[in-house]
């Protein structure tokens, strides 16, 4: 649980550093991903894991590298001049799937 908790503020973390490189307060953000201010808050307190803010910040800023934000590793933003965008989402799609392995795995545990 605890190194579940660990990974989530990295996350949010990173977020945080994604949203200022932007420029963007976390009312704009949250608005341009499509989640209501109040539950992004909730997500960005650590409460909850961020699946969904990461789905929506992976579909909508698709300059943003998955591996940057999952695993911290690599650049902020994806080379997208050496890689087409349908490689880019389905790296993506793989790192979500396993944000919804782990995800389940740490509600088994509950």
């Amino acid at each position: 649980m605890e190194k579940m908790d660990e990974k989530k503020d990295e996350i949010m973390a990173r977020i945080k550093e994604f949203q200022k490189a932007k420029g963007l307060s976390e009312r704009k953000l949250s608005k341009s991903i499509g989640i209501d201010e109040r539950a992004f808050n909730y997500y960005s307190r650590g409460r909850e894991y961020p699946s969904k803010v990461l789905f929506n910040l992976l579909s909508v800023y698709k300059e943003l590298s998955a591996e940057w934000l999952m695993r911290g590793s690599g650049e902020m933003y994806s080379d997208a001049s050496a890689k087409d965008y349908e490689s880019l989402l389905a790296e993506n799609k793989t790192l979500l799937k396993t944000i919804d392995l782990l995800l389940s795995k740490h509600e088994d545990e509950k």
